[in-house]
């Protein structure tokens, strides 16, 4: 009877193994939707290791740092650029105001040529004797130093040109100078200021910065006019703009040798002014 019995479980468990499917067919069988998708349950569950930890918060902590830098950064480019913005404002509107001074100095100049050439016209012709041989004589007496500088290592465009000593030079006639002299060298109404292969040839003698020009005259009227109307905004532009640096200084006496004769530099005032 006890074999029976035995024999009757051991059938029972043998039905209950063939009806129970296996794992992966009962997935299938009773959950065919999630079927071969994931893990189990115990495989999603697998605690991360530290180091994979690790490994992200530092990636958070470079991609963070990142963000900030690049924040800052675009920031900062604003800020830069309306600074630039601001300043080059800033230099347009004084340029304006220098070119505004420029016009109305010009427009002095030109009306005073017109009055001088008018009456250049009428006396040159008869004075033209007398105008060359003032330069001949030696002559003492007080007056101005007007010294022309450059910058160091001045590009070509911050060199001083001959017209701007040329321009200074009638200035001082135009304020009453008896003589006038640059570097040693004695000039006159008639004499030539050129430019020739990048030197400055005054009376066709060569000279070189810094530029010395004494002129004999009354102090206070030679000084007056260089400080004054259009020849101090043009010395205040050449300062500004191209770093050339002029200074005035009063001259108890000086004493200018008389020119060297070369025919060639005796020119008419009125071809030299429509030069």
């Amino acid at each position: 009877m006890a074999d029976e019995v035995e024999s009757v479980d051991h059938a029972a468990e043998d039905n209950r193994a063939l009806t129970q499917p296996s794992s992966q067919l009962g997935d299938l069988l009773f959950d065919p939707l999630n079927y071969g998708v994931g893990g189990s349950s115990e495989s999603r569950k697998t605690p991360r290791r530290p180091f994979e930890t690790i490994i992200a918060l530092l990636l958070a902590m470079v991609l963070a740092f990142c963000v900030t830098i690049a924040a800052k950064n675009l920031i900062g480019n604003k800020t830069t650029q309306e600074k630039t913005r601001s300043n080059l404002s800033e230099q347009v509107a004084r340029q304006q105001d220098i070119v505004n001074q420029l016009e109305v100095a010009n427009a002095e100049d030109a009306a005073r040529i017109a009055l001088l050439s008018a009456d250049l016209k009428d006396t040159v012709t008869a004075d033209q004797p007398a105008a060359q041989s003032a330069q001949l004589e030696e002559i003492e007496g007080s007056g101005i130093q007007v010294t022309v500088s450059e910058r160091e290592g001045a590009e070509s465009v911050e060199r001083v040109l001959d017209t701007d000593l040329r321009y200074i030079i009638n200035s001082l006639w135009a304020g009453g100078a008896e003589g006038v002299e640059i570097n040693g060298v004695r000039v006159g109404p008639t004499t030539a200021v050129r430019t020739a292969g990048g030197a400055i040839l005054v009376n066709f003698q060569p000279v070189v910065a810094p530029y010395s020009i004494r002129a004999i005259g009354d102090r206070e009227a030679l000084e007056l006019q260089l400080k004054s109307g259009g020849v101090a905004a043009y010395l205040s532009t050449l300062d500004s703009k191209y770093g050339i640096k002029t200074s005035i200084q009063a001259e108890e006496k000086i004493a200018l040798r008389p020119a060297s004769v070369r025919g060639a530099s005796l020119t008419e005032i009125v071809q030299q002014e429509q030069q």
